[in-house]
């Protein structure tokens, strides 16, 4: 958690276990499983380790980054002691987010994915994925071009169905064998990456989970589809799935 960083210290990349290059991460879980902090966690593990780095952060709009990312980036920051425009700033008029060893953030909306090219990152985080259109996936694992340093991307998430994206990017074999992804659309190409796939479900997380899900599922149903994807973090058929009425 980010105790660990209080304790350790700053400045210690040696003592972390190495990043592994193009390896493509997905946390896909409940509504209020933590995932954005998670992320967060991640993003300042990153830093921390590889001084220098550009990174690329997105989220579907740029309210939603401000009410939501980066909320979670400064909580985990304020937590392993990070003094806001000392040892890190947002500037909200650049949307870029420095960090203390040089290491930079653009923070940019998905909701415009041609607009997500021409930089060039180390890696990229993005948030609320499932809101976001695989045009902007491919546009920025396009960006994953620094020398130097371990081209990493992670995607945090509440699934939002099998012909998402989300699902078949890290489901292959099970998207193909579906029908939810056109053959050829995705291909098996060796060393082109590693994809890992996280799922939690909401009552799994320690700081409130398990009151937002005992709400929720009465508001969805114990076992609808509805709270198995929004509480559960599973990938369901939307063909079956019925939002409530009120």
């Amino acid at each position: 958690g980010p105790e660990g960083f209080v304790r350790r210290g700053m400045g210690w990349p040696g003592n972390l276990p190495s990043w592994e290059d193009a390896l493509f991460l997905e946390a896909a879980a409940g509504t209020g499983a933590g995932k954005s902090m998670g992320g967060a966690l991640r993003l300042l593990s990153y830093f921390e380790s590889w001084p220098g780095a550009r990174f690329m952060i997105t989220a579907p709009t740029l309210d939603m980054f401000r009410t939501t990312t980066l909320i979670a980036i400064k909580d985990v920051f304020a937590a392993a002691g990070l003094v806001e425009g000392v040892l890190w700033e947002y500037y909200e008029n650049h949307k870029e987010l420095h960090y203390h060893n040089g290491c930079v953030a653009f923070c940019r909306a998905t909701e415009e994915p041609e607009l997500l090219v021409g930089t060039t990152c180390a890696g990229a985080w993005m948030d609320e994925a499932g809101r976001s259109p695989y045009k902007a996936f491919t546009n920025i694992v396009g960006r994953l071009r620094q020398q130097g340093y371990p081209h990493q991307f992670w995607a945090t998430t509440t699934p939002v169905g099998r012909h998402h994206w989300t699902y078949w990017v890290w489901n292959h074999s099970a998207a193909l064998e579906g029908g939810y992804v056109e053959e050829g659309q995705l291909a098996d190409v060796p060393e082109s990456g590693k994809y890992v796939l996280y799922q939690g479900k909401t009552a799994e997380n320690p700081y409130g989970g398990s009151a937002t899900d005992r709400r929720l599922r009465r508001l969805y149903g114990d076992n609808s589809l509805l709270a198995r994807q929004e509480l559960e973090g599973q990938f369901v058929l939307l063909e079956g799935l019925v939002y409530p009425k009120y």
